[in-house]
Order: C-alpha cells, then sequence, then structure tokens
C-alpha cells in the first residue's frame, strides 16, 4: 500500500502573512478561525479575560475550556475557505508566539479503493501529523474536500469503505485533546457530511459569495494603486452586482483582476478602470455549488 505524504508548512512565514492580509472581504470568517484556535490551544486566555472582567466566575466560560478540536470551514466554492486555511498559522503564530506546523492532506487521501485502505490512510495522516510535532509546537491538519471521506453514513448507497472511512475520522478526532493538534474540515457540500463529525465541530465557519459591502472592498483594493472615482467605483459594483450568480472571490482575484492585467500588457497600455470594466463585462461567473 503506497504510503501517505501529508503537505506541511512552517509558520510564521512571510508568504503567508502577505496572503492572510488579501484576503479583502473575509474579516468575519478570518477573526472567527483565528479565535477559535486561540481558544483550542490557549484556553488560559479565557481564563485571565474571565478574572478581569467576572472576578466572581463565569460558569459558561468553562464550554470554551471544553471546546473540540475539530473546526469546520463550509459553503461555496471559490470563497477562500482553503486559503483561509493554509495561511492562517502565521497570524495565529503571532498570536501565540508559538512555532505552527500546518499539514494537509493529499488529494489521493481515498486512495486506490482497496479494502481497509481509506480508514487506514486517515488514521495515518494523523500520526503522521502528530509524530511531526516537536515539543512546544502546536500543528493544524487540513483536510480539504472533507465530504468526500466524511459522507453521511445513512445514505443508501454509502459503501462499507465509507462508513469505515467516517468511523476511523470520529476516532482520530477524539483523540485529537491528546495532543496540541487540530483538525480544519473543508467542504462545499456541509449537508453531505455525516452528522456525527458536524456535531463534534466546535464551529462551522461559513463562507459566501461577496455582498454588495465586500464587492466594494474588493474593487477598491483592485484599483487602489491606480485614478479612480467614487463614480467609476460604483460603476464596476453594478456590473458585478448584475451577474448572476454573483462574482465568487475567487472570479474576481484570480480570473477578473488577472485578465485584466493581461489585457494592459498584450496592449501595452497601464492597467485602468476601463481595461478593468471591460475584464468585468466579458468574465462569466463561476456556477454555485448545490451544497446538499
Amino acid at each position: 500500500m503506497e504510503a501517505l505524504k501529508l503537505y506541511e508548512v512552517k509558520h510564521p512565514n512571510r508568504e503567508s502573512r502577505n496572503r492572510f492580509e488579501e484576503l479583502i472581504g473575509l474579516d468575519h470568517q478570518k477573526n472567527q478561525l483565528l479565535d477559535n484556535l486561540i481558544s483550542i490551544f490557549n484556553p488560559d486566555m479565557i481564563n485571565q479575560w474571565q478574572k478581569k472582567h467576572h472576578s466572581k466566575g463565569l460558569h459558561v466560560s468553562k464550554l470554551v475550556a471544553r471546546s473540540s478540536p475539530l473546526i469546520v470551514l463550509s459553503g461555496d466554492v471559490g470563497c477562500g475557505k482553503t486559503e483561509l486555511a493554509n495561511c492562517i498559522g502565521t497570524p495565529l503564530s503571532d498570536q501565540l508566539n508559538s512555532i505552527v506546523r500546518v499539514f494537509e492532506t493529499p488529494s489521493d487521501v481515498r486512495g486506490t479503493g482497496m479494502v481497509g485502505q481509506l480508514s487506514a490512510r486517515i488514521t495515518a495522516a494523523f500520526q503522521q501529523a502528530r509524530s511531526k510535532l516537536k515539543p512546544r509546537e502546536i500543528g493544524i491538519l487540513i483536510i480539504d474536500e472533507a465530504d468526500d471521506i466524511a459522507t453521511n453514513r445513512d445514505q443508501v448507497h454509502a459503501h462499507h469503505e465509507d462508513r469505515a472511512g467516517v468511523n476511523a475520522l470520529i476516532k482520530e478526532i477524539n483523540r485529537l485533546r491528546e495532543v496540541p493538534l487540530v483538525v480544519i474540515l473543508i467542504t462545499n457540500r456541509i449537508g453531505a457530511m455525516d452528522p456525527a463529525i458536524q456535531r463534534r465541530a466546535a464551529i462551522d465557519i461559513q463562507f459566501s459569495r461577496p455582498n454588495p459591502i465586500q464587492l466594494r472592498e474588493i474593487l477598491e483594493f483592485l484599483t487602489e494603486e491606480i485614478n479612480v472615482t467614487i463614480d467609476e467605483i460604483n460603476d464596476l459594483l453594478e456590473s458585478c452586482k448584475a451577474k448572476k450568480p454573483v462574482f465568487s472571490f475567487s472570479d474576481l482575484f484570480t480570473r477578473v483582476a488577472k485578465q485584466a492585467i493581461l489585457q494592459a500588457q498584450r496592449e501595452d497600455k497601464p492597467y485602468s478602470v476601463q481595461i478593468l470594466q471591460e475584464t468585468i463585462n466579458r468574465t462569466k461567473s463561476s456556477p454555485v455549488i448545490d451544497q446538499s
């Protein structure tokens, strides 16, 4: 059986810090993820806060100390889930003054379909992540497209291997309290995930396509280094709002902005609002994925 190999990145690092700062319009999700990770890895911060503001004690704060070391990021494709998970290690490292190792399972985590392979590879992923953590380091294990290995066991077509894989995942999640390791499950189809996995999550941080306020933030970021008027920003915003479905974050950053730059380079012209507007007009938004 081919050995599973995790991707690994050590934090803090400059690239991740830049990527985190460039996640425009996702402040709420960034704060939610960072707050929950801090509370899991350093519950004493809650105790310090409690002593300052509730000197007589606060019973409900004990629930935070028992928080599950599992976080789910769910929502539409192209809305920043994977990007945020991969760069969160650096701001977390800054906050906790610790080395953070972020591990990610490969896309072929299911293996080739051999009997017992899926559960064995899930177990191996957790064991490998735990073994790579050095003293006083903390770790994050990312499993992208998690619905593929955490499929609802009650589905009629659920195969024995799928059920065994979910059981192995639950077993490993239950063991996470033994080491400073948190698992982040990422899914575009939260409805397809097994309820037992969903119940174990400390939080399900949801991602959706940008609303008008977020669209404006993105457009201002994309035009902050060129001459642009409020009316021009408004025109760009109206063009984006007219798209059905609305652009995803990925559409705007990796398709619209990139193609606008390439057009300016091809025509040997400065990057401009006009070129950005032309690119928006001709770019089709990516389709919405059914999350059930």
